[in-house]
């Protein structure tokens, strides 16, 4: 069987996670994260705004390049 895409996705990602891992130690991250403002409430306000009409999360993307 043949890796497909998404095994190469995979692979790339466990690579990446484990070098990032290995550059900055839990305990840098989870300080980092004490430290940081606070957060901004969005559930909150995606609540209030369903009061007042809607809701609404999006995102946008560049489109994808054309099959060749």
């Amino acid at each position: 069987m043949s890796e497909t895409i998404l095994d190469k996705i995979k692979a790339y990602k466990l690579e990446e996670v484990a070098a990032d891992k290995a550059a900055k130690p839990l305990a840098d991250v989870e300080a980092e994260a004490r430290a940081a403002d606070p957060v901004r409430g969005f559930a909150e306000r995606l609540q209030k705004a369903t009061h007042q009409g809607y809701g609404l999360i999006a995102e946008i993307k560049k489109q994808a390049p054309p099959r060749v």
